[in-house]
């Protein structure tokens, strides 16, 4: 059984809104290349999780996971290290 973050295409083609996206992951909000998607995320709602399905298949994000404070559950992303910028 495949990681759903497994990376599966190397060389994915973006869409619009996968482009948008990735930029601000790429961002970020206090590190360069991830942060919690509420924070960093140009979309909402069914529009972005689908964004977000997409890219983690193509391999070039991940997400985890946080539970914290007894607070509702938030996701950090992660910008998968071919499409990470450098800073």
């Amino acid at each position: 059984m495949k990681n759903k973050n497994q990376i599966q295409n190397t060389n994915p083609t973006l869409t619009e809104n996968e482009k948008i996206c990735l930029k601000s992951f790429q961002e970020g909000m206090d590190y360069p290349n991830e942060g919690y998607l509420h924070e960093i995320a140009p979309f909402s709602g069914k529009k972005l999780s689908g964004i977000i399905s997409s890219m983690i298949q193509k391999g070039i994000i991940k997400v985890e996971e946080i539970k914290e404070f007894g607070i509702s559950d938030c996701h950090w992303v992660i910008v998968n290290k071919p499409y990470a910028i450098e800073w």
